[in-house]
């Protein structure tokens, strides 16, 4: 809910997301920012909480991490078979 009528407010309509089309942000009353300030700020936010980028970043994580997991894992079955076996090493 919105109180009083003297708010100051930046209103997105571009978000270049998929999922919203505009955001409404509240200046709060307390800071001295001036309205370029304000603009470069809500520009950073709106960047930040880009949802796509998140789920990015943590894909390339998880690869890697299976990669080496799957790695690991077959070196291992590879030094299983060869110790099991001893003439094999013969």
């Amino acid at each position: 809910m919105v109180k009083g009528c003297n708010k100051r407010i930046i209103e997105v309509l571009n978000t270049e997301n998929e999922y919203f089309e505009k955001a409404i942000l509240f200046i709060n009353p307390q800071s001295n920012l001036s309205y370029s300030q304000a603009l470069r700020t809500a520009e950073q936010y709106m960047k930040e909480i880009d949802p796509d980028k998140k789920k990015r970043k943590k894909k390339k994580g998880s690869l890697a991490l299976g990669i080496t997991f799957f790695g690991v894992l077959i070196c291992g079955i590879i030094l299983g078979v060869l110790l099991s076996f001893p003439t094999i090493l013969q």
